[in-house]
């Protein structure tokens, strides 16, 4: 009964914020959405993509390509997305629920995504977001699913991985975590450095390959024009104090440039992980930026609480899946730049919400004890 009763409540609460956020919103085809619109139609005219990095974002690509085949549209791609957004939700209380046994903390952690506007917004823009977010969160699931690991769970697991890359180039960060916590699970350092060396032996030319996009996918440039932001510069020009290799826009180019240029790299560093973390704007408004603050900081503070008892649980596996993608998700802002609407921290927040969950649960508990002894 009590099982009917959340997920009743979960659903309600899915669906006021969803219908909330579509009359409020409307469903956003222009900007970046327009981008994905008109691939889809060279491709359907063409049967190729007008450049090879929309190969990385091809997953909402033929969900647009598709949903034109049939008629519906941009009305389509939304309708996939929210539907898509909804089983994620699920799996991601399942997610909770299977580490913690405790349907309170799944519920807990499961509001927690289902209110937190800047990341369900996503579901009425036409970007590639609204589906990354969706299958990180199925993947998490998939996981950590109680079942045995057998070829048919690492196959979808491999699927699930391959169509992260295929819908943003961020995708790829997944090769190298999945790789670490496989390595973890075996328990021993030797088979953590095996597959680290093959998580480098895949994803570093696979990165390359993304690498040379060039425009948005220009690494270099954030370094030389000092953003803190993608595409805002925060000098007058490039600077021409720092030491650069001839080939820069490749792995192999970003670690020339932070052996040249340590105090460099490590000033730019500090001020993208405040950017990053401190989801602050000068472009949004005061009161967007006090909701921000107090909505995520609160949850940062619950979140390093929640850490401490994951690992009183010893659930060690999982603890070292979250510092994996954390770490992973952070490094590659710092070599990088950070988004203009905290989109980047997207694949962090499901594991925020976790954490925090675990927190609230247990301050929970402190304060009804008492309460319920009196």
């Amino acid at each position: 009964m009590q099982k009917k009763l959340y997920f009743l409540f979960i659903i309600i609460c899915w669906g006021t914020v969803q219908m909330f956020l579509l009359k409020k919103l409307g469903i956003e085809t222009g900007l970046e959405a327009k981008k994905y619109i008109d691939e889809a139609d060279y491709f359907l005219q063409h049967k190729t993509f007008s450049q090879p990095k929309y190969l990385f974002y091809s997953t909402l690509i033929f969900v647009n390509i598709f949903s034109k085949l049939i008629g519906t549209k941009s009305i389509g791609v939304y309708i996939f997305q929210v539907l898509l957004n909804g089983l994620s939700t699920v799996y991601f209380y399942k997610f909770i629920f299977i580490n913690t046994r405790c349907r309170t903390t799944a519920f807990i952690g499961v509001l927690l995504l289902i209110f937190c506007i800047p990341a369900q917004e996503w579901t009425t823009r036409l970007y590639t977001e609204s589906i990354f977010l969706s299958i990180i969160l199925i993947l998490n699931y998939l996981l950590f699913d109680d079942r045995k690991n057998s070829f048919y769970k690492n196959s979808l697991i491999l699927l699930v991985v391959v169509i992260l890359v295929l819908t943003r180039p961020t995708g790829i960060l997944f090769i190298p975590i999945i790789l670490l916590y496989y390595g973890n699970l075996l328990k021993k350092n030797v088979y953590i450095l095996i597959f680290s060396f093959i998580a480098v032996l895949i994803f570093i030319p696979l990165l390359n390959c993304v690498m040379q996009g060039k425009g948005e996918l220009d690494f270099m440039k954030p370094f030389i024009e000092e953003h803190i932001i993608c595409g805002v510069s925060t000098t007058a020009g490039p600077n021409t104090n720092i030491i650069l290799p001839q080939n820069g826009n490749t792995i192999q180019g970003i670690v020339y440039y932070i052996i040249n240029n340590p105090s460099h790299f490590a000033q730019l560093s500090a001020k993208k992980i405040i950017a990053f973390f401190g989801l602050q704007r000068s472009y949004y408004s005061s009161p967007h930026n006090l909701f921000l603050a107090i909505y995520f900081y609160p949850l940062y503070v619950l979140g390093i609480f929640g850490s401490v008892l994951l690992k009183k649980k010893k659930n060690n596996s999982l603890l070292f899946y979250f510092s994996c993608t954390i770490l992973v998700f952070t490094t590659s802002v710092i070599l990088t730049c950070d988004d203009w609407h905290n989109r980047f921290l997207l694949p962090i927040l499901p594991l925020v919400f976790f954490l925090s969950a675990l927190a609230i649960r247990k301050v929970a508990e402190v304060f009804m004890n008492p309460i319920a002894n009196k």
